[in-house]
């Protein structure tokens, strides 16, 4: 059985930049989320697609402290803007049979997304996003808006009924 997705998120800092000395400089932890996109497809574990504030990230172990030596002492990973890739739905099956998000292909550059639709589909080469379109938009396309969390409603005449 095929994992299905989920729309799960990773608090991660993201990077701003470098001090003088070669060490990471990292905002506080945001919460991204991880897409159903991959890339680096040729490896043995292609690279997340993170998503955060109307751009795509990828995770990077950076060097946080570096030490009287020069070299790093410390480590952290962090959501760095994805320079180019071409990043592809691992869970397409899953994509077209629900049918909340649009089956495309990325490219980014970056953090930048424009799609393409998926070989396969009735959208297959069709240009869906060209990266002048708003986060909303993009968002409501490609299902990357937070979900609202259903708690199961108890049921039984003892339960009273809550407006």
């Amino acid at each position: 059985m095929k994992a299905r997705y989920c729309k799960r998120h990773r608090k991660l800092p993201l990077l701003q930049g470098t001090a003088p000395n070669g060490a990471a400089l990292l905002t506080d932890p945001v919460p991204a989320l991880i897409t159903r996109y991959r890339f680096g497809m040729k490896r043995r574990k292609p690279h997340y697609v993170y998503y955060y504030g109307g751009r795509f990230y990828r995770a990077r172990n950076c060097a946080t402290e570096i030490g009287e030596d020069g070299k790093p002492c410390a480590w952290s990973y962090a959501l760095v803007p994805i320079k180019s890739a071409t990043a592809h739905d691992v869970h397409m099956t899953q994509t077209v049979a629900d049918e909340k998000a649009a089956p495309v292909v990325l490219t980014i550059r970056d953090g930048i997304a424009s799609a393409t639709g998926a070989k396969g589909t009735p959208y297959a080469g069709m240009a869906l996003l060209d990266g002048t379109e708003s986060a909303d938009y993009v968002a409501a396309l490609l299902d990357l808006e937070p979900t609202r969390k259903q708690s199961p409603r108890p049921a039984g005449k003892h339960f009273r009924e809550v407006a």
